[in-house]
């Protein structure tokens, strides 16, 4: 199938999608890197709490979205690829963050959990274009 204009706008905009939830997590990773430094106890209301997690989960949700759209404009084998890749980069994350392997962020903090939940949705992520693109790779298969 050749990739149209309309598909070629669709996969910058699923990408820009994507980077735009990455920033967002990736602030507010930063973000936690400060507030583990921080021993004032000012952060520790549960109105803070709730601010920051739910910034969180925006940018989870905005790059989930775009990973969704982008396994149903790209071509399926590259979807299962890119699902596949970005599967094995986020285990390899929760892996180092989990067993302590990564030097910058503690579990027991706010940069660790952060950073799991970052691994987490690129995990989620990727397998969701994983298996989308196998969906549409089936229904090929089926359909001819």
């Amino acid at each position: 199938m050749p990739i149209t204009k309309t598909r070629r706008v669709l996969n910058f905009l699923w990408v820009a999608l994507i980077a735009a939830g990455l920033a967002v997590m990736v602030a507010m990773l930063i973000w936690s890197f400060r507030l583990t430094g921080d021993f004032s106890g000012r952060y520790e209301s549960k109105d803070f709490h709730q601010r920051f997690w739910s910034m969180f989960y925006r940018g989870e949700e905005l790059a989930f979205v775009g990973c969704l759209g982008l396994s149903v404009t790209l071509p399926f084998r590259i979807a299962i690829r890119a699902g596949l890749w970005t599967l094995g980069v986020s285990s390899v994350l929760l892996f180092m963050v989990l067993f302590g392997l990564f030097p910058l962020v503690n579990f027991h903090d706010w940069t660790g959990a952060s950073a799991f939940t970052i691994g987490e949705s690129a995990f989620c992520g990727g397998a969701a274009m994983a298996v989308i693109g196998s969906l549409r790779l089936g229904w090929r298969k089926l359909s001819t």
